[in-house]
């Protein structure tokens, strides 16, 4: 499902965004300008809804304070240098194995507040930011990242979120490892900070309409 840049009414204008409403069931909104927040809010949240969203969660209205808070999207990092070191190694997703490392996305962020739902898209693939995570031979997580960013990680196996970390941040570029994670996430949350990461800032507050 496409997102929506621009959904406007008399009461403000919004970025409605659905890609994750068919995997996942939820939609979220950004305000761009608001005349009547709530009034805009329950104009959102209707579409959504039609569009098959169970969940809907906005941010940026000033009223939004007096709602059900979700999460908090933090933005963490570390020194790369100062990362401990890992025996764990990086297979790039082909077309063959694309479909397999898009439904293990989709089955462990299935929970996770905030995640984006993924098709099984070349996109992924062309990007050659996707990754299986392997240890000793065997296949523990799988990591997507770019630039010197860490996307998303994922264990498959009982210590493979960790290496999934440390071999994706030995693969990134420069020397500060970035990534950003769901305050309410606290097994995200204490794998991280264990390995050194530390909060920088609160990139935006959602909170669930209706």
């Amino acid at each position: 499902m496409k997102n929506i840049p621009l959904f406007t009414t008399e009461n403000g204008a919004a970025n409605l965004i659905l890609g994750s409403v068919p995997g996942f069931g939820t939609a979220y909104v950004r305000v761009l300008s608001a005349q009547d927040g709530k009034a805009l809010a329950a104009e959102c949240a209707q579409f959504c809804r039609a569009a098959g969203a169970e969940g809907v969660y906005a941010t940026g209205l000033p009223e939004q304070e007096s709602w059900p808070l979700s999460t908090e999207i933090w933005r963490m990092t570390a020194q790369k240098a100062r990362l401990p070191q890992t025996q764990a190694t990086l297979e790039p997703v082909t077309a063959e194995t694309l479909e397999e490392w898009v439904a293990l996305y989709n089955r462990k962020f299935r929970a996770v507040p905030n995640a984006v739902w993924l098709s099984p898209s070349q996109a992924v693939l062309k990007a050659r930011e996707a990754f299986f995570v392997r240890l000793a031979g065997q296949t523990v997580g799988i990591a997507k990242g770019a630039g010197n960013q860490i996307h998303a990680v994922a264990a498959l196996a009982p210590g493979g979120g960790r290496a999934a970390v440390l071999a994706l941040a030995k693969a990134l570029e420069g020397p500060e490892i970035a990534l950003e994670v769901a305050s309410v996430n606290e097994k995200a949350l204490e794998l991280y900070r264990g390995l050194g990461f530390r909060k920088m800032e609160t990139l935006s507050k959602w909170y669930k309409i209706g």
